[in-house]
């Protein structure tokens, strides 16, 4: 962190004209004033980070809308800011705002316009809902990365919309969006085939529906998470191992309708697995964690049955 830099030290950053990379993650010095004073005079920064700067408002990030140069963009953590404008950063390509508490649809609506490069975009833990991640969506249909965790207010018309004009998704984090159920995933499968990671961990509308048809249409995940996701069962995993034979990392924690069934399909289908939670599958015996062991020798696994 920059916990050491004082206000002092920040004024001289200003003056450093040819700067293209500055971090000043949880520097609890950089004032409003200093990053105003900042971005004028380094005006050719291309990657910015401000994580966990608390002190900045609103009127700090005036003139961050004004690099145009501006590649990277990380202001996570900066609690107190409710909007940004960036449409003067055209070749912006990744963007965090996570944990930014009170950026809601409206603020995230007119934050991504213009950012039609936009390649990741970090929603975690905003107000971000409905309309705010459907304009993200319509705003940056280059995203390859997008993540939507603990976004309590999106379900399944923000979910088809990003299905629908972010074709190029890769990885889709939607874990603890509550409203998100099988209806988006059935189709998500259809329109993002070439999705390699999908985290859908907390979702109690995600059953076996929704993984079956991500299993057909998805065949080259390499990450699934499922924990806590009551919904899930054999019936689905088995589809998943069948059909998705680039599977690295799979987890089904506290998914209490998985057994041996699916831990031998994912085995016998499955050779590139790295990663198998397992934990709170009431099904798993000792004799599937065996096999499992003995079959995929380089596979983590992690399970907390009976006997351990």
């Amino acid at each position: 962190g920059c916990s050491a830099l004082t206000a002092a030290s920040l004024v001289a950053v200003s003056s450093l004209g040819h700067l293209r990379h500055l971090d000043l993650s949880g520097c609890p010095a950089l004032h409003d004033e200093h990053l105003c004073e900042i971005c004028v005079g380094c005006n050719q920064i291309d990657i910015l980070t401000l994580a966990g700067c608390r002190s900045l408002t609103n009127n700090g990030f005036t003139e961050v809308g004004r690099l145009h140069a501006l590649t990277e963009l990380d202001v996570s953590s900066c609690v107190l800011l409710t909007s940004l404008e960036l449409s003067g950063c055209p070749r912006l390509r990744s963007l965090s705002l996570a944990l930014c508490k009170a950026f809601g649809d409206g603020a995230i609506s007119t934050c991504t316009l213009g950012l039609g490069e936009l390649r990741r975009l970090n929603l975690t833990g905003t107000l971000a809902g409905e309309e705010g991640v459907a304009m993200a969506a319509q705003h940056c249909p280059q995203l390859t990365w997008l993540n939507c965790t603990r976004c309590l207010s999106l379900g399944d018309d923000g979910a088809i919309m990003i299905a629908l004009k972010c074709s190029r998704l890769s990885s889709l984090y939607l874990a603890r969006c509550n409203g998100v159920t099988d209806t988006a995933l059935e189709i998500l499968s259809d329109l993002l085939q070439g999705l390699r990671e999908l985290h859908l961990a907390g979702c109690p509308g995600v059953t076996d529906v929704g993984v079956r048809a991500i299993a057909a249409g998805c065949p080259h995940l390499s990450a699934l998470h499922l924990d806590t996701c009551a919904g899930i069962s054999d019936e689905s995993i088995t589809l998943v191992a069948a059909r998705c034979h680039e599977l690295r990392t799979i987890q089904l924690h506290g998914c209490s309708g998985v057994g041996d069934e699916s831990l031998d399909a994912l085995t016998a289908h499955c050779p590139r697995l790295q990663r198998i939670d397992v934990r709170g599958c009431s099904g798993v015996s000792e004799h599937g964690l065996a096999m499992c062991a003995k079959l995929l020798p380089r596979c983590k696994v992690f399970a907390n049955t009976a006997g351990h």
